[in-house]
């Protein structure tokens, strides 16, 4: 494949004129659309969130076989865990 010089300037022109506007530079820099923010975001968000943790519960419940074990395994594993980020601190050490 052969560029030629002339077919190579013709590209370059091309890129420098489209580059100003890309970047919002110039005479042809396109309008800032102003950033809103509506109360249907924020729902949406909490939905998100409350179908999560309830989908999570339910899988822990049925994977359990029953709401007592579904507690206990709960219990277990936050325990676990907070013995975990017990072991992490060093000794006298207040996160300070």
């Amino acid at each position: 494949n052969t560029l030629y010089k002339e077919e190579a300037q013709d590209g370059i022109e091309l890129l420098a004129s489209v580059v100003p506007a890309v970047m919002g530079v110039g005479a042809q820099a396109r309008p800032r659309i102003p950033e809103t923010r509506t109360p249907g975001a924020w729902s949406a968000l909490l939905w998100i969130i409350v179908i999560t943790l309830g989908g999570v519960a339910a899988f822990l419940v049925l994977s359990a076989g029953g709401l007592d074990k579904a507690r206990q395994r709960l219990k277990t594993f936050v325990a676990k865990e907070l013995d975990f980020l017990r072991t992490l601190r060093k000794p006298g050490d207040d996160n300070r």
